[in-house]
């Protein structure tokens, strides 16, 4: 006749295997965010390929950052060259959209993606206006505003208002302590907040004429 666990045996074995899931979730967590920072990556590799496209089409002018109209703007100028809303939605994003197919996960540089609303900049930015393009940051995580799906915009350090319809900012690091950027000549790279938000200063990446 077979001997029936005691209570305590009972209570050891299911200690042994909450001391061992403890042991093993925090393994899997990293593991589980470093494929989404992998897909993240993927993303702006596809939004890279559409810039290309775009700029070809357009004599190597950069699409505006805030308009007038909103289609004239980066992101549906892009969409036209990618046709899925998934692109532009990476999954460690946890804003609560209230439209998917208006998600945006990524924000654009001010300084390359202009604000030309009413007039106010009539100014275009050229591929060849822009100096070290390889070090530039084009496209990048950044938190858009619930309900919102913001079409534009860039560095507003760890700014987190929503008071307009394109507002985007750097909230967090939503990749095992960093963000993943679009550079100019169309790589990818990891950076952490001490290379794109260095205390007091203003990193390189954001400044085309550096």
């Amino acid at each position: 006749m077979k001997k029936a666990f005691t209570l305590i045996e009972l209570l050891v074995v299911i200690a042994i295997i909450a001391i061992l899931a403890g042991m093993l979730l925090p393994a899997l967590n990293s593991a589980r965010e470093k494929a989404r920072g992998i897909n993240c990556a993927g993303n702006l590799k596809q939004l890279g390929s559409a810039l290309n496209f775009y700029l070809q089409d357009s004599g190597d002018i950069y699409p505006a950052g805030l308009a007038d109209n909103a289609a004239d703007t980066w992101r549906p100028q892009l969409y036209k060259h990618i046709n899925s809303p998934k692109v532009f939605f990476c999954t460690s994003d946890r804003t609560n959209y209230t439209y998917k197919d208006k998600a945006c996960s990524y924000g654009g540089n001010a300084g390359v993606f202009l604000d030309r609303r009413g007039g106010t900049n009539t100014k275009v930015i050229a591929v060849n206006r822009i100096k070290n393009i390889s070090q530039k940051y084009m496209i990048f995580d950044a938190y858009c505003c619930p309900g919102i799906g913001s079409w534009s915009v860039a560095p507003a350090y760890d700014s987190q208002s929503c008071s307009t319809p394109a507002s985007t900012a750097l909230k967090g690091e939503p990749h095992t302590g960093g963000r993943n950027f679009l550079m100019g000549d169309g790589h990818v790279e990891w950076q952490k907040p001490g290379d794109y938000n260095p205390s007091g200063v203003v990193a390189v990446g954001w400044d085309i004429t550096k």
